[in-house]
């Protein structure tokens, strides 16, 4: 029977010394040499192990001869020389403080722990793992629901771990559909119709809602669903007549917005029915140009991280100032945060630092309002609803109406 060649050299830049020793003693065992006696094992090794190893090995044995030293003795020398085990308080530290990072799915967490664990020399591993397993978990809500469970196991919660990522991973890809339906496919550029009278995906042409009156700008052409307008229409109701001969003009009370403290204005992601109505500026980040959409939608200005890291390269997440800030678009879809930070800014005559709010994903960039003064842009409001009704009580406005002006 031919011998197969013997495994190459050990180096320590590119295996552990528990990997070495694996494929020796397999090549032990592939030639039906597991069963000699020990003196030709330590034989073996000493011809294949390399140069460097043979020297060690000398070096370590000393004053004794290698060729004389127990095979046992011999291996449990090189092992503590090449991975010397780690201190079991060290171990335990690396362990508890181990998180799920981010992208990181829980098996790969579990598998992690599982190495982290190692050294640790605990009486009971597994519930050690489930324990860290539960606390160093990314998803907080997910955390929320299994902490008050009794009894959990580690099956259990691996179970319920995994099905939490594949909802949500449908949860993600229902959205990208779709993002996708509203703007059309990426790659050919190309974008469904999309009707202005009704929201529809069909061409505005043929519209069943074209002689419809809006209920909400009471406006010929559109329904509510569809309506741009800034604020509802300010409906009035017909009131008998006062003593001046007039009738009083009521409106509705505007309805009181309850919002979280950590949410900020809503950002929409979806292309408007009139793109050339958008405003695009670009501004200077680090020196990289970034074409911005300017939005007084969002007090903070807003760049993905795709985005930022093309401007910094060597810009790190961690680097960046955790924000307890709450992102949706206007379908009500959360947006990520990462985080945010200072960058060096310049726009026309304005050069210096200003900060910026960073998202997940690739996500347009948009120029909030915190931006405005530093770079010297302003606002100017536009309110048809005021001047539908000073056009309507002319005579009120302008000062002509006769009576008393008390």
């Amino acid at each position: 029977m031919t011998m197969l060649a013997p495994p190459a050299p050990f180096s320590p830049a590119r295996e552990s010394w528990k990997s070495y020793m694996l494929r020796f003693n397999g090549f032990l065992e592939a030639n039906d040499l597991s069963a000699l006696p020990d003196n030709r094992k330590r034989a073996f090794f000493l011809c294949h192990c390399g140069p460097e190893v043979f020297e060690m090995a000398q070096a370590l044995s000393e004053p004794a001869e290698v060729q004389k030293v127990p095979w046992a003795t011999l291996q449990e020398t090189l092992r503590a020389h090449y991975a010397p085990l780690p201190s079991r308080m060290v171990s335990r530290f690396e362990f508890w403080r181990r998180s799920q990072e981010e992208g990181e799915t829980v098996d790969q967490y579990v598998a992690a722990l599982r190495k982290a664990a190692a050294h640790c020399e605990y009486r009971n591993p597994e519930e050690a793992m489930l324990e860290r397993l539960v606390l160093g978990l990314r998803d907080r809500r997910l955390q929320r629901r299994l902490l008050p469970k009794p009894n959990l196991t580690l099956k259990m919660v691996l179970e319920e771990a995994r099905a939490n990522e594949d909802s949500t991973d449908e949860g993600d890809e229902i959205q990208r559909l779709r993002f996708e339906r509203k703007t059309g496919n990426p790659e050919t550029g190309e974008r469904p119709p999309f009707c202005a009278r009704c929201g529809g995906d069909h061409p505005k042409a043929g519209c069943r809602f074209q002689d419809a009156i809006c209920q909400r700008c009471e406006r010929k052409g559109h329904i509510a669903r569809a309506c741009r307008a800034s604020q509802p229409a300010l409906h009035r109701q017909r009131q008998p007549a006062t003593q001046t001969g007039f009738r009083k003009a009521q409106f509705p009370k505007p309805k009181r917005r309850e919002t979280p403290q950590t949410t900020i204005g809503y950002i929409s992601e979806y292309p408007c029915e009139h793109p050339l109505k958008k405003i695009h500026v670009t501004v200077l980040i680090e020196g990289s140009p970034c074409d911005m959409e300017v939005v007084t939608s969002s007090c903070m200005t807003i760049v993905s991280w795709k985005t930022i890291k093309a401007a910094v390269p060597e810009l790190a997440k961690k680097q960046l100032t955790p924000q307890k800030v709450l992102l949706k678009t206007y379908q009500g879809y959360r947006i990520p945060v990462i985080g945010r930070g200072s960058f060096q800014v310049k726009f026309n005559n304005f050069v210096g630092p200003l900060q910026l709010t960073v998202v997940k994903d690739d996500r347009p960039s948009l120029l909030g309002l915190e931006w405005f003064d530093a770079l010297g842009l302003g606002l100017s409001f536009q309110d048809d609803g005021i001047k539908e009704l000073t056009k309507e009580f002319a005579d009120v406005f302008n000062g002509s109406l006769e009576g008393d002006s008390s």
